[in-house]
């Protein structure tokens, strides 16, 4: 089983997975409008999740996640509720991981929009890591702590048996694949063996009743086999996963990563590959997905060993034409002779789904794009797409952990790619870290800025925000604590002026060494 939940290198990097969750119908007219995914409380206003998986409660690294309520205001961090795993339906476990991935959508159509929590190393019994998610809806007074159901495979009705190194959580993502107005949810079990081998991967998806999801939900499988994954054993499907409407059918389809795979492309070992498999009115088919990887037809260059294409996933329109766009990460990609560079592919949707002809790459070399590519950045480690400037064009935000600067090591800094009316563009993009002029705090070395991040509109100004994790920042001499640095979108972009930096000085059980607190 491959492990890359390890943080004593750059290299194995802690990933922010599975929180997309993009609604693409409105389905049948109910007496209750949906509430926005993020919008725990139903105000109107998009809240945060400050996720620490490696926090110490009351076991060694069992996790625990924030729930930060934005308003006018943007985040409040004086008003978060902290929740650890026995507070919402789980014993506490050693090295569980709670919070490790994350989706958010209002399943039951109540106003008040829910979350889905990954525990990918939770153990049941002698299946050690096998993983478990837990649902936690939303109420007028926030998350409903006490109303929160597990789901694991064999528990309350989900398929499958929990084994050993399954990861079931490890990535999740929330979208409406069958059209019914309602959003189902995708889990992938990322270590699943099947008898076409071992680590090939298993993507359930939950649809939702009139209740939610519920131990009654109907529910759809695939493997990589399933897919037509040539050699599927290794390929950890579902080691990232995103939602949108690439073919413009107003039902949403799910994309989903086998970063390892290599069958598709010939001899590169582990350069991976990105399916993205339709829905329909009878939900997700499997056995119409397609697939792209780096050897594909318009894909900017061509497949190296180790890439680990769609390392990270997302999806949206930046074009303006009914179409989710893909955004693929692929941190681990050499630029010629600069190695783990990385990249991030855009491709287009269309009538027949995504293309990879005529797709977009992005890294620090493209025209506009600030700075310049150097060995072991990871452009593309984290990214998130909103409208920051409110323009009415979708932008993108990349995160750069391994980003050098004022002297200072894997620093981390980010990158903010602006839409236009033909898509996104690198002119005039901008680039931070916490050693620019104006931003608050101080670079660091390893303080690996850019792990994660998330853009939302915390305060309801029809302009986005940004929430970047800073996890190896050091906090009141606890090394490795974390914090979280908030910037406001403004008509020019991110706004330094008023940006601001939050820790588990202001909730939580506060800072510990090694907690990575992140988004």
């Amino acid at each position: 089983m491959l492990h890359r939940f390890g943080r004593t290198t750059i290299s194995l990097l802690l990933f922010s997975v599975g929180t997309a969750s993009t609604l693409a119908t409105t389905g049948p007219a109910a007496a209750v409008v949906a509430a926005a995914p993020w919008d725990f409380n139903g105000d109107g206003y998009q809240d945060l999740i400050a996720r620490a998986p490696y926090d110490n409660v009351d076991e060694i690294d069992e996790g625990m996640i924030h729930f930060l309520p934005g308003g006018p205001n943007g985040v409040d961090e004086t008003a978060a509720i902290s929740a650890q795993i026995e507070d919402i339906g789980l014993p506490d476990q050693h090295e569980a991981r709670m919070g490790w991935s994350l989706a958010s959508a209002d399943f039951d159509v109540d106003g008040y929009a829910d979350v889905a929590v990954g525990v990918p190393l939770y153990d049941h019994g002698a299946a050690t890591d096998s993983g478990a998610v837990i649902i936690v809806p939303g109420s007028a007074n926030g998350p409903d702590l006490g109303a929160a159901t597990t789901f694991a495979q064999g528990v309350n009705g989900v398929a499958g048996t929990r084994e050993t190194n399954d990861a079931f959580g490890y990535s999740l993502a929330a979208g409406d694949f069958d059209g019914d107005g309602r959003p189902d949810l995708a889990i992938a079990a990322r270590g699943e063996d099947t008898a076409a081998g071992n680590n090939i991967g298993y993507v359930h998806v939950l649809s939702s009743t009139e209740l939610g999801i519920r131990t009654t939900s109907p529910e759809k499988t695939f493997t990589s086999a399933s897919i037509g994954a040539p050699t599927p054993a290794g390929d950890l499907l579902g080691f990232a996963m995103t939602v949108g409407d690439f073919d413009g059918d107003s039902v949403d389809d799910l994309a989903v990563s086998a970063p390892t795979a290599d069958g598709f492309v010939g001899a590169p070992g582990q350069s991976g590959y990105v399916a993205t498999v339709p829905g329909s009115a009878t939900g997700i088919q499997a056995a119409q997905a397609s697939i792209v990887h780096g050897n594909s037809a318009g894909i900017d260059g061509s497949a190296g060993t180790g890439d680990w294409f769609g390392m990270q996933l997302d999806a949206a329109d930046f074009d303006g034409d009914n179409h989710s766009e893909l955004v693929v990460g692929v941190p681990m990609r050499n630029i010629g002779a600069v190695t783990d560079a990385g990249v991030v592919h855009v491709l287009s949707g269309t009538d027949d789904g995504i293309t990879s002809v005529g797709s977009q790459t992005f890294h620090q070399n493209v025209a506009g794009i600030g700075d310049q590519v150097e060995a072991v950045e990871y452009f593309g480690q984290s990214f998130d797409a909103g409208d920051i400037n409110g323009d009415g064009h979708v932008d993108l935000v990349v995160g750069v952990i391994g980003e050098n600067t004022q002297g200072y090591d894997n620093a981390g800094a980010f990158h903010v790619i602006f839409g236009t009316d033909s898509g996104l563009s690198g002119a005039g993009s901008k680039v931070y870290t916490r050693g620019s002029t104006d931003v608050a705090g101080e670079p660091g070395t390893d303080h690996l800025m850019g792990a994660s991040l998330v853009v939302r509109d915390f305060n309801g100004n029809d302009r986005a925000d940004l929430a970047i994790s800073v996890r190896g920042d050091d906090v009141l001499g606890n090394n490795d604590a974390g914090s979280i640095h908030l910037f406001r979108g403004n008509q020019f972009g991110i706004s330094v002026t008023n940006d601001r930096i939050i820790t588990e000085i202001e909730f939580g059980d506060g800072p510990q060494p090694n907690d990575w607190l992140g988004v």
